[in-house]
């Protein structure tokens, strides 16, 4: 279990490119959709009155949780062998909610792939 906290699951935090195995996503969903949660909730509880710092800032904030989220699914998709576009099923209402079980559950490409080596392989962790 350690190794999932070492420097080598957050070193690649910042881009959509290579692959994410399931364990790191759920975690990184996790840990992200917490803030993302929070802060959305603390925009809608300052709605009166309305002002740009109780309303904006939080939404704004969230939203770049939510890109970083997004970026993960990136990145599981790539350990899927699929292309990062498939990753925009997540913005359809009811079936993002299959699509988010897939991603988290389906067990990733074994071996390398067209997005990179496995990350469960000996060595690349």
């Amino acid at each position: 279990m350690t190794q999932w906290f070492s420097s080598g699951m957050w070193s690649d935090f910042l881009t959509w490119r290579g692959r994410l195995n399931r364990w790191p996503y759920f975690f990184r969903t996790m840990v992200l959709g917490l803030p993302v949660r929070v802060l959305f909730d603390l925009s809608y509880a300052y709605q009166e009155p309305f002002t740009p710092v109780r309303t904006l800032l939080p939404a704004a904030m969230a939203l770049v949780f939510v890109v970083l989220l997004y970026m993960q699914l990136i990145k599981r998709c790539h350990d899927l062998d699929l292309s990062g576009w498939y990753s925009v099923v997540a913005l359809v209402p009811i079936l993002n909610v299959v699509a988010g079980l897939y991603f988290t559950l389906k067990r990733g490409t074994d071996g390398s792939n067209r997005f990179g080596p496995d990350p469960l392989a000996e060595g690349t962790v």
